[in-house]
């Protein structure tokens, strides 16, 4: 490498105004230790202040009057040119910079690591990676299915055979629990790539996944950013998951990464989960993915309107299926609701001297969560009714209710404060919360969804999708002569989840959303911020693309300021123009950071450019 003198690299800065490569020369002493991947020390114009970097191109000569890199940061290469290639796409379509999302990509480096791999894997560190040209075979598939697992080793097997490695994402614990216990039983090889682990080990698994081999890599939504060399599959467990979707900016969902990753690599893509969202229905649509779900035997399911704890379909599934082993029992939260409402009208019970919400206390008196102040006699401001009545009950409160109704009976709860992966066979009563449903050899007798109406209600966009996902994976632990019950759900999705229609269920809303003009049919965009910026930035946009539809603004509270919000409504044809845009007038218009409360710099314009949650 020694003719290279010019290295051209990205700073990690969060910063829009900086976020374009920038040359620099490489002084003598560090000939021969930069390379494609590099991180280095490097000062920007006049400052004083030195930033990482990454080095992205080596070159000869630059048109340029250069600064020197001021340091190497040790031998590794942690930025290869396939993950920069698809941080460069993700901060182009999402209007962030690579430093937004280099801090979820690369990991924490670690010295100690680094010394005892450094030596071995130097000779691969070196120079540009280069992508075969042969025409695209690959495959973009999806299937609804219980046997998750074997499909995912089986494709993954056949996957490493041809040379090429696999990454596996699943949404939690409990399913990456599931994996690597079959891949460890089954005597095949892998690398955990989990972001529980520890910083240590997470970065030798980052380091590992770049070496030679095919490798089989298992975790959780970071590992869609493993610096695999020659990926040939990406399969994705229940990609509609909100665990699956990255919590802070620019909230990037893996199932969109791995779209582009798809596309940029040339490699398979799989989705596998028991129920389908939305987006995967309109990707099937529009035939960009093909439906392999294999013909199986619908599970047994029923349905009960009614929405009380004692439902009789309910309660009949449980007595029975404890005569013939374990029975699950899925409620939407843990703990104990105390929360009150009124008894006719289901209005929330609220406070008469200060409107706070009210609570049942451990003595069964309704007291104020604000000021304290018992309300004995309370009544509802909206009907006059004088009765009340307590929330729905989570995990803890359902177990304590079980325990009276089924006596002698071993019951167990799990949630995810509290996991349990794993009951024995045998007459037990389990008690989870969605996600938390430990596994049983052979499956449960019965299945039995409590307050599945509660869940349809949330405040979401995607509520029914996932709710209907999180019953599917609760029904799909059933054994094969169990039995599942659903209670409190309305009658038109109760009999389409009896028949077990799940895709038509996935087809139904996606027609509900098309109609409505809501994601997935068309994408939609929040611009947040200080309202004579956020205007401006909305002017340039109505200017240069009158066909994207603005909703607002809408004031929001953030912290001591209020910022308003604009919704932009966009087809998927304009989206990369409209990210252009945006970027272009966000620097024109509020390139210069603001000081938050905390001391802290933040963009005085926020943008997520994929919002359901805004509807």
């Amino acid at each position: 490498m020694g003719e290279y003198s010019v290295a051209r690299v990205v700073v990690d800065s969060p910063l829009l105004s900086i976020d374009k490569p920038f040359d620099f020369s490489i002084p003598e002493q560090f000939l021969g230790q930069v390379a494609i991947g590099s991180m280095v020390r490097v000062v920007l114009g006049r400052s004083t202040k030195q930033h990482d970097a990454y080095v992205i191109e080596l070159a000869e000569s630059s048109e340029f009057k250069l600064r020197p890199i001021v340091g190497v940061n040790g031998p590794m290469r942690l930025l290869p040119s396939n993950v920069y290639r698809l941080l460069r796409a993700l901060a182009d379509r999402s209007v962030c910079s690579i430093g937004d999302l280099i801090k979820v990509a690369v990991p924490t480096r670690m010295v100690r690591s680094e010394a005892a791999f450094a030596a071995a894997s130097w000779a691969q560190t070196r120079g540009t990676v280069h992508q075969k040209s042969t025409p695209s075979t690959a495959k973009r598939t999806t299937e609804i299915t219980p046997e998750w697992v074997g499909s995912a080793i089986e494709r993954a097997v056949a996957t490493r055979a041809l040379g090429k490695s696999t990454i596996i994402i699943t949404p939690d614990y409990r399913d990456q629990a599931a994996l690597v216990e079959q891949l460890s039983a089954d005597s095949i090889d892998f690398i955990d790539y989990s972001a529980s682990l520890a910083k240590s080990a997470r970065y030798k698994a980052f380091l590992d996944s770049q070496t030679a081999g095919a490798h089989i890599l298992v975790g959780n939504r970071s590992t869609i950013y493993a610096p695999v060399q020659n990926l040939g599959l990406i399969f994705i467990k229940d990609e509609g998951d909100e665990s699956l979707t990255e919590q802070t900016a620019p909230y990037l969902a893996v199932r969109d990464v791995a779209l582009v990753r798809q596309q940029l690599e040339d490699c398979d893509l799989h989705f596998s989960s028991a129920a389908r969202s939305t987006d995967i229905h309109r990707l099937i649509d529009i035939g960009y993915l093909r439906d392999v779900s294999k013909q199986r035997t619908p599970p047994k399911v029923s349905f009960d309107p009614d929405n009380a704890r004692n439902s009789t379909q309910a309660y009949a599934a449980i007595s029975q299926g404890l005569d013939r082993g374990a029975v699950l029992v899925q409620v939407a939260n843990r703990g104990i609701a105390r929360a009150c409402y009124c008894q006719q009208c289901s209005a929330r019970a609220i406070c008469r001297d200060c409107a706070g919400p009210l609570w049942i206390d451990s003595t069964s008196v309704p007291r104020c969560r604000w000021c304290n102040r018992q309300n004995l006699d309370f009544v509802c401001a909206d009907c006059g009714s004088k009765s009340l009545r307590q929330g729905l009950g989570g995990a803890t409160r359902t177990v304590a209710e079980f325990g009276k109704s089924f006596p002698g009976t071993k019951v167990v709860e799990s949630s995810f404060d509290k996991p349990v992966l794993k009951v024995k066979p045998g007459k037990a009563l389990v008690v989870a919360t969605p996600g938390a449903e430990p596994q049983i050899a052979g499956g449960y007798a019965a299945v039995v969804i409590l307050d599945a109406g509660a869940s349809l209600h949330l405040d979401s966009l995607r509520a029914t999708e996932r709710a209907v996902a999180r019953w599917a994976d609760a029904i799909a632990l059933l054994a094969p002569d169990g039995r599942a019950v659903l209670a409190g759900i309305p009658q038109a999705l109760g009999q389409k989840l009896a028949l077990w229609q799940i895709g038509q269920i996935a087809a139904d809303e996606l027609d509900e959303r098309r109609e409505h003009a809501f994601p997935p049919h068309l994408r939609m965009a929040s611009i947040q911020g200080e309202l004579e910026v956020a205007r401006k930035v909305i002017a340039h946009i109505q200017l240069h693309m009158p066909q994207v539809q603005v909703l607002g603004p809408i004031a929001i509270k953030n912290g001591q300021r209020v910022d308003n919000r604009f919704v932009l409504k966009f087809t998927y044809a304009d989206g990369l123009k409209l990210a252009e845009e945006l970027r272009a007038a966000i620097l024109m218009e509020a390139a210069a950071p603001q000081t938050s409360a905390s001391g802290r710099n933040s963009r005085s314009i926020r943008v997520r450019m994929d919002d359901a949650e805004v509807v």
